[in-house]
């Protein structure tokens, strides 16, 4: 199963994912409510997947997305956000973003996005 970082401001949020990847399998092997706690954890957890909030108070997502692919070319990038997928489509897959989860979401659209992905 796959490392997973969860990056959201919100902990409520956090806990919703990190309860369902356990669920399915996976191992949480962090989680940040920053961009830039997001980029030191992904430095030094090296996970496989990380799910990204754009909408941020020290960095944006998009930047911290930016950042990681940059060090880190080959973890994958869920994007979970409120912002529709058409205002950010064009940035998002310019950095590859692999699958994207428009908040507020349930639980059956998280996992058939989830498996989609892997």
């Amino acid at each position: 199963m796959s490392r997973f970082l969860i990056v959201d401001d919100s902990r409520v949020i956090r806990q919703i994912i990190h309860d369902e990847l356990e669920g399915a399998g996976h191992t949480v092997v962090g989680e940040a409510g920053t961009g830039r706690d997001a980029i030191a954890l992904c430095r030094t957890a090296r996970p496989d997947v990380v799910t990204m909030d754009i909408t941020m108070d020290d960095m944006d997502g998009v930047e911290a997305i930016r950042t990681i692919t940059k060090f880190a070319p080959d973890t994958k990038v869920i994007v979970v956000s409120a912002l529709s997928d058409d205002q950010l489509h064009p940035q998002l897959a310019a950095l590859g973003v692999t699958a994207y989860i428009q908040k507020p979401f349930t639980v059956d659209k998280f996992i058939e996005q989830l498996n989609r992905l892997l």
